[in-house]
């Protein structure tokens, strides 16, 4: 959970993703970044989750890939702070997520309802969701909903073909998809320019 008030809190977000994702939901970046990076020969590494982080999340894909061709990935390194092996390491191998990624699963009473977030998943891989639930949406037993589905094994045919069900069922459901780059290029604007005069201020008031 990494996104509104809790940014604030000196015990989850510590990293530097509690800013640099700011205006996106910590749902819709996981989504964005991992759930939606297939695991495919021809990618050997997220570039999505590489360039997650100011200037480069503004960057297009192919741009970020061209980058990365050519330069190499110390400056993905540096900004993301995520390490070549871990860049290799998330990508999707066919999980997908048949709740939507604005779902809301937590609910705690003591941030006073100013924090909701979907913080529980349920990942499914070579089976088909044929009907779901979700309950306690009153959080009167505890503060998370819970999830259930049901599914059934999917056939010697679909598992060969996993990459074109994997997203065939992304877009069943997830019609939405991810929520757009630009909530976070407009809360990462807005920092920018808080921070801009903050340092202003400051100059202002020193000299």
């Amino acid at each position: 959970m990494a996104h509104s008030i809790v940014r604030l809190s000196p015990k989850y977000a510590t990293d530097r993703f509690r800013w640099m994702s700011l205006g996106d939901t910590e749902s819709n970046w996981f989504d964005r970044h991992v759930m939606a990076v297939y695991r495919e020969p021809k990618h050997q590494f997220n570039l999505r989750l590489a360039s997650a982080g100011f200037p480069l999340s503004m960057a297009p894909m192919r741009l970020a890939r061209l980058i990365w061709q050519t330069i190499g990935s110390w400056p993905f390194r540096l900004v993301s702070g995520f390490d070549v092996e871990t860049l290799k390491r998330a990508r999707n191998p066919g999980f997908y997520d048949p709740w939507d990624p604005d779902e809301v699963t937590l609910h705690n009473p003591d941030y006073f309802g100013l924090f909701k977030a979907k913080l529980d998943w349920t990942m499914v891989r070579c089976m088909d969701v044929r009907q779901k639930w979700i309950g306690n949406r009153d959080y009167s037993v505890s503060d998370h909903a819970y999830l259930m589905v049901k599914v059934t094994p999917d056939t010697p045919e679909k598992i060969e073909n996993t990459h074109e069900v994997w997203l065939t069922r992304r877009r069943q459901w997830q019609p939405n998809a991810s929520a757009p780059y630009r909530r976070t290029t407009i809360g990462v604007s807005i920092l920018i320019a808080i921070i801009t005069i903050i340092t202003q201020l400051v100059i202002h008031l020193t000299s």
